[in-house]
């Protein structure tokens, strides 16, 4: 009876969460904001592919967006407690995941890529997998890179494994030869080597990805996000958002 209870008392605070938002009319998009070109602030702004999505999808839906910054790890977490309505910034859909939140259909497949000063002797990945006992591997926490890394790559070493607050401050601690290594989705590593002629990246061997939004389970906004979402894939909007944030670091 308890437990009946407690599960009636639960649902009915999901339920007013939900209320409360569709009475406010805006959504709390929560990011680290420090993951270009898919989340960042410029002039201020928060801005990026996934915010640019957000509106467009959201807006469609009828809702504006208020943007919180976080760290990386707290992202699910802060959605999954319901202190947040969705949660951004290129995160990769894995089952581990999926037994906190839901997540909404893919958006972009994407790839960990390896990226060392453009000096190294580390040039391709078996080179990396041969060094991978005498070397630091920068990651940002929390990330499937931090995983694939702690998990795979220094397996043997975890010490080896060094993780950071955000990917800049990774690639920071590379150019500065705090680290050999950096470990980073494609299109952030990209966004890293656009203006820069002191690194080089290949790709890693951490399986292919795919990147999607995050809801509470079971929250009711997700099957109208999936059909505005699939509409604007269909009609190339997604595809231009693209262009837009990724065709300086192309």
């Amino acid at each position: 009876m308890k437990k009946i209870l407690a599960i009636a008392i639960a649902a009915m605070f999901i339920l007013a969460g939900i209320s409360a938002v569709a009475e406010n009319g805006t959504l709390t998009l929560a990011s680290n904001y420090e993951f270009a070109p898919y989340v960042y602030k410029a002039d201020g702004e928060y801005t990026g592919i996934d915010v640019a999505i957000a509106k467009l999808v959201f807006g469609e839906m009828g809702y504006d967006i208020q943007c919180e910054d976080m760290d990386f790890g707290a992202i699910i977490i802060g959605v999954q407690q319901g202190k947040y309505d969705v949660g951004c910034g290129a995160i990769t859909i894995t089952d581990e995941r999926k037994q906190n939140v839901d997540f909404s259909i893919p958006y972009e497949s994407a790839v960990q890529q390896v990226v060392v000063l453009a000096d190294s002797e580390l040039a391709d990945m078996a080179a990396v997998r041969a060094a991978a006992d005498g070397i630091l591997v920068g990651v940002q926490q929390d990330t499937t890179g931090h995983y694939y890394v702690a998990d795979n790559l220094c397996a043997g070493n975890p010490d080896n494994c060094q993780p950071f607050a955000t990917a800049a401050d990774a690639i920071q601690a590379l150019k500065s030869g705090r680290i050999d290594v950096v470990v980073v989705d494609d299109g952030v590593a990209k966004e890293f080597l656009a203006d820069d002629d002191s690194l080089m990246m290949f790709v890693s061997d951490c399986p292919p990805e795919e990147y999607g939004f995050c809801f509470a389970q079971g929250n009711p906004l997700l099957e109208e996000f999936n059909a505005v979402l699939q509409a604007k894939l269909d009609d190339g909007s997604v595809a231009a958002i693209f262009a837009e944030f990724k065709s300086d670091a192309e």
